[in-house]
This record gives structure tokens, sequence and C-alpha cells, in this order.
């Protein structure tokens, strides 16, 4: 079954997360492209058939990565995500729905 994976590009995810173990400081968006990989690790090696598209958002959406099964397409494609202004989930839902 094809996978939309929809990541929220809006200010709020450039925002820091503490973390109180290291002095490292991570953004919600570096842990969320950080859980993709790690769920593209997965499909790679119990779904290599499995088509799986990127779609972001904030107050627009945009298919980062159309359908593919690519996944260091997606991969590549995560870094380079610009930020956009305010979340509004229900336009990328609109652009999934229009996707699918």
């Amino acid at each position: 079954m094809p996978t939309v994976i929809l990541i929220d590009v809006s200010l709020s995810m450039s925002r820091p997360v503490p973390t109180p173990d290291t002095s490292e400081s991570h953004t919600r968006l570096t842990i969320a492209a950080a859980a993709i990989n790690t769920f593209l690790d997965y499909l790679s090696a119990h779904a290599k058939l499995e088509y799986v598209a990127l779609v972001s958002f904030s107050s627009v959406y945009e298919v980062a990565v159309p359908f593919t099964r690519d996944f260091d397409n997606i991969r590549n494609k995560l870094p380079l995500l610009e930020e956009g202004d305010k979340t509004c989930i229900e336009t990328a839902l609109a652009g999934v729905n229009q996707l699918i």
C-alpha cells in the first residue's frame, strides 16, 4: 500500500528541543527527519517494493518527492526542505488527498 510521509516545515519546527543528557541541540525538524530516515531504513529492509511520497507543509503544501521506490531520493530531499510560516494541517490533508 502506498505511503505518504507528511512533514511539518512551519516555523515552530525550528524550535530547539532540549536534551538533558548531551550538549547537542536538535530542532523538532531534525528529530522528525531522523525518524523518517529510520522508517525508510525499515522499509528498505522489509518492504522494498513500497511506494512512498514526501509532502511538506506549512500554510501551503508541496509534494517534495512524488511516489517512488527510491528511498534515497527522499533521504536526500529531507535536509533541503525549506521553512514555511504557520501550520495549516487542513491544506496539507487536501494536498495529500489530491496526491492519492
